[in-house]
């Protein structure tokens, strides 16, 4: 039900103002809480760092479990610009992830051409509603493996 919701473009913005909510919730429960996530939509809290301000941020993400990581997407909500997150993942590709009240250092590779293409039907099996946000966004949406980094 939730990911049928998704296509509809309303959806896509109210994720955008829940964002606040999650991102609180996450925070609170070292990413074992949140609102999408008791509807069974799986989520995680990328910390990274703002290219411009040099400050921490929490985002929350859907996220594809990866034989190597995790992969996110830059689907903001199918917008046509990317998300600031992803900006500054590719400034600085180290992070790091919480879920499940783990908090890891990670290692961020944006991923194209058939790296990309071979993890596309895994992230839509995850969230089907990418293929509509690619549709509207007008864009490919940046998607990332997130990988954990034991150099940190």
């Amino acid at each position: 039900m939730t990911q049928q919701l998704s296509h509809h473009n309303w959806a896509g913005e109210l994720a955008l103002r829940l964002a606040p909510v999650e991102r609180t919730l996450l925070i609170r429960s070292r990413g074992r809480r949140s609102i999408t996530g008791a509807l069974g939509v799986p989520l995680l809290l990328l910390g990274v760092r703002g290219a411009r301000s040099g400050l921490h941020r929490a985002v929350p993400l859907i996220h594809t479990e990866d034989e190597d990581g995790h992969l996110v997407l830059g689907s903001h909500g199918g917008r046509p610009k990317h998300p600031q997150w992803s900006y500054d993942l590719l400034c600085e590709p180290r992070a790091t992830v919480t879920l499940d009240g783990i908090t890891i250092p990670v290692h961020a590779s944006l991923l194209t051409g058939r790296e990309r293409d071979g993890r596309w039907p895994l992230v839509l099996d995850t969230w089907p509603p990418y293929e509509t946000y690619t549709r509207r966004s007008g864009r490919e949406l940046r998607m990332f493996l997130l990988r954990p980094d034991a150099h940190r």
